[in-house]
């Protein structure tokens, strides 16, 4: 959510045992590598 105008993630499950990997999802830190690469794929 580093981008501007990106006011939430969208993120679903279709079983329970789903739920433990979306929520230690905010909890991810990306390198600044990493994020560059995400930046140009949405461009």
């Amino acid at each position: 959510m580093t981008r501007r105008g990106v006011t939430a993630p969208i993120a679903s499950a279709s079983r329970p045992e789903q739920m433990d990997t979306l929520l230690r999802a905010p909890d991810i830190e990306l390198s600044q590598e990493a994020l560059q690469r995400l930046q140009e794929a949405g461009e």
